[in-house]
Order: structure tokens, then C-alpha cells, then sequence
């Protein structure tokens, strides 16, 4: 018995003939061995349910308090990815260019790199300095796993803002991996990653909403 649960264990036959089992919890009610109860389970997955009015686990409220935080941080992340585009794109309307020279290179943590079990690979904080046009000196810094591509150059392109020097972003950095071509027009090497950059999470967050939608329906 959970605390201040009593813990019922029951089985039945789903509407396709399956043999399902499962567990419910109650503060009160108490149902005797062998007696008949209804039973709430998903149309498409009778492994989730319930005995009516009690509850499938012992705390019911943690599952929404779950999902409500998987949503905000679903949230924060596409926040974060149209903020940081909408920085970009007024760096490059507006921003002057200079050239930003490494200062440090130190790593502040560990990432699985998807390529095999346990295998992780490095996070990065990189510092650049640069000076402006009126030849004030500013420093700039991005936390990357990408090292080599901002490191391939001995000075590398950044745009800032006239007004506001601190307001930096590093060329090579942006979305799509753009490029100035001879005439000085922005040519984007991949748009697929560019768009991918907001495209993928947001489509992840309302894929696993319909999903969740679907179970709880």
C-alpha cells in the first residue's frame, strides 16, 4: 500500500479480446477481491487505464505538471531560436562588419554526440575581440560544440551594431552558414539548415502535443 493509498490490482478483456492488467489507487474507496468493476482504457493502447473513480497513479496531477513543463521549455527553445533570428537578421540589415581575433578557448561541459553509446563531445566558450570602425576594442563570446568551424580562420567576420558594439553575432555562427560573395551579396550555403534551426523544434514540440492529445483522448 502506497502511503495513504490502497493499491487494487485488476485484469480485463479489452473490446479486441486482449488480456489487459493494471493498477489503480484510491485514498477511500475499497473494492473486495473478485468483485466486478468498470474499467477506463485507451481505445488504442488498453495498457493505460484506470477503475473508474479512482486514480492510475499515485500522484495524478504529476503527468500534466510534466507536460506543462515540457511545454514551457518547448516554448523557451522556439523563444530563444526567433529571438536569436530576429537579432541576426537585424545585425545583418544594419551591422557594420570587423574582424574578431580568438582570445580563449575553454570547455565548460560535455554533449552526447548522438554517435554511439556514451560517447560525448565537447562544449566550447570561445571569446573574440574586435574593434569597431572609431577603433574601440569589444569582446564577444558563444558557447558551441562547433569549434573547428569558428576557429577555421585567422580573423574571423562579425557583424555589430553601430549604436550598440555589444550586439554582435558571429558570421560564421548564423543559421545556413552564409557567405559574401565577390560582390558582397549574402549567399546562404544551406537554406534547408537555416530553416531547420526554427523549423525543427517548434515541429517537434507540436508533434509530441498531438501525441500527448492522442493518449489522453
Amino acid at each position: 500500500m502506497a502511503a495513504g493509498y490502497t493499491v487494487h490490482h485488476y485484469q480485463f478483456v479489452a473490446e479486441d479480446g486482449s488480456q489487459c492488467s493494471g493498477t489503480a489507487y484510491s485514498e477511500e474507496e475499497r473494492v473486495e477481491v473478485g468483485s466486478r468493476v468498470l474499467v477506463t482504457y485507451a481505445a488504442n493502447h488498453p495498457g493505460i487505464s484506470r477503475i473508474d473513480g479512482m486514480d492510475a497513479g499515485v500522484a495524478p496531477w504529476a503527468a500534466p505538471i510534466a507536460f506543462l513543463l515540457f511545454m514551457v521549455a518547448g516554448v523557451c527553445t522556439c523563444a530563444a531560436g526567433l529571438t536569436a533570428g530576429v537579432r541576426a537578421r537585424r545585425l545583418l540589415a544594419h551591422g557594420r562588419e570587423g574582424a574578431a581575433v580568438l582570445k580563449s578557448s575553454r570547455i565548460i561541459g560535455q554533449v552526447s554526440s548522438g554517435r554511439s553509446s556514451g560517447e560525448t563531445a565537447p562544449i566550447y566558450r570561445l571569446t573574440f575581440e574586435f574593434r569597431t570602425q572609431g577603433g574601440h576594442r569589444y569582446e564577444t563570446s558563444i558557447t558551441t560544440e562547433e569549434n573547428e568551424r569558428l576557429r577555421d580562420d585567422a580573423l574571423e567576420p562579425v557583424l555589430y551594431l553601430p549604436t550598440n558594439p555589444r550586439c554582435t553575432v558571429l558570421f560564421d555562427a548564423l543559421p545556413g552558414r552564409p557567405t559574401i560573395d565577390e560582390a558582397g551579396n549574402l549567399v546562404c550555403r544551406s537554406r534547408v539548415m537555416g530553416a531547420f534551426s526554427i523549423v525543427l523544434p517548434l515541429g517537434a514540440l507540436v508533434a509530441w502535443s498531438a501525441y500527448v492529445v492522442h493518449l489522453l483522448s
